[in-house]
This record gives structure tokens, sequence and C-alpha cells, in this order.
């Protein structure tokens, strides 16, 4: 690859940047907006939380390693400085030489790679907390809405359930989708005065007396 390739590539990569995160578009309509009621936002956003709270701990652990490898590399270069090869003679002396040089330029090809590799943990890191600060202040927006509500309450989660399964059961309907057994069975595990489950045993039913009418009238005929 030609340098003046390398050169162009670089000159664009400094002009222009992308975030090493999801778009907070992304974050608002496909992560938070697409659980259906205002508590599954609320729950959404602390797994997002807890995920990149998890994330930053790790992030850390990775810098301190790299940290502890770049200073192993320099004591390991120090070492190298110190083997005093005018003790050797001729051939010996001359291999000693070059394989310390050698040495020393493969640790500083280490130390680059690993400084490279700080510098995007610490983006990455910088990534993950403009993350943690969008689902806090989301979280708090979702708490003006309405209070918090814990996520084994029987109501909150008979709502989510009743609104993700109805969403899902008229989306198909709409498209013209069979209901298949899938969701079916999943919406019929529900308590019976659950609306989407009125729902879904209201189109069985109908679909029961059309079938019957149709085996009528081919009697019938």
């Amino acid at each position: 690859m030609s340098s003046d390739l390398i050169n162009k590539a670089d000159e664009i990569l400094n002009e222009h940047s992308l975030a090493d995160r999801n778009s907070y578009f992304q974050l608002k309509n496909y992560i938070i907006g697409k659980e259906p009621t205002l508590h599954g936002k609320m729950w959404q956003c602390i797994r997002e939380l807890k995920t990149r709270r998890d994330s930053i701990d790790a992030i850390k652990l990775q810098i301190e390693d790299v940290n502890d490898k770049l200073e192993l590399i320099d004591i390991g270069k120090e070492k190298l400085e110190l083997v005093d090869c005018s003790l050797l003679e001729g051939k010996q002396a001359s291999l000693a030489e070059r394989e310390m040089a050698i040495k020393l330029r493969q640790s500083d090809r280490d130390a680059s790679q690993l400084e490279k590799n700080g510098v995007d943990l610490v983006n990455k890191m910088k990534s993950v907390q403009e993350e943690i600060n969008y689902f806090i202040q989301a979280f708090g927006h979702l708490k003006k809405m309405g209070d918090w509500k814990e996520f084994d309450d029987e109501k909150a989660q008979e709502s989510y359930w009743n609104t993700k399964l109805e969403h899902e059961l008229n989306m198909r309907l709409v498209l013209g989708q069979p209901i298949d057994m899938e969701l079916g069975r999943t919406i019929e595990a529900l308590e019976d005065k659950t609306p989407v489950k009125q729902k879904l045993m209201g189109l069985i039913n109908e679909r029961q007396i059309i079938a019957k009418e149709q085996m009528t009238r081919i009697k019938g005929e």
C-alpha cells in the first residue's frame, strides 16, 4: 500500500470520526423505544446501565493490564541495555549487538501497539460513559412520567406482556401474516381476563364459526 494512500486515509480519519457506540437515535428508538410500556422502558434502562457499568470495570482492568505490560517492556529494555557486549570478542560480540538491537526494536513495536490499545480503551470508556449518561437522563425522564415498579410487580408485568403481545398480534393481522403457534401459545398462557387473550379467543371463535358455515355450505351442495 502506497504512502500517499495511507496519508489520504489518515487525513480523512483525522477530519472525520464516528463515536464508538450506538447513536442516541438508536438508544432512544431501538433500545428504550422498542419496549411497549413505560415500566418496560424503565426496566430496559436499568439493564443497559448495568451492562455498561460492568463494561467500565472491565475496561479499567484492561487499561491497568496495558500499563503493567508497558512497564515490563521498559524493565526488559533496561536489562538489555545493561548487557556489556565488550566482554565478548569478534563474531560473538557482533551477534550479541545485533540480537540486542532486534530485541530493542521488538520492544519498541510492542510498546507502540500497547500504547495504541491504551488510547483505544480510553476512547471506548468515553463512549460507554456517554451511553451511561444518556440512560441516566432517560431513566430520570421516564420516572417523571410514572412511578417505578419492581420487575416482579404483577400488574406491571401483566400490562407489559399484554401490550407487547397485542402489538405482535395486531402487526400480523394488519400485514396478513398467520398467527403462528408460538405466539398463540404465549398469549394463551396469560390470565383469561387479559385483553390480548380475550382478543385471540374471539378471533379463534370467529374462525371456527366461519369454518362451520363453510362445512355446512359444502355439505348442502
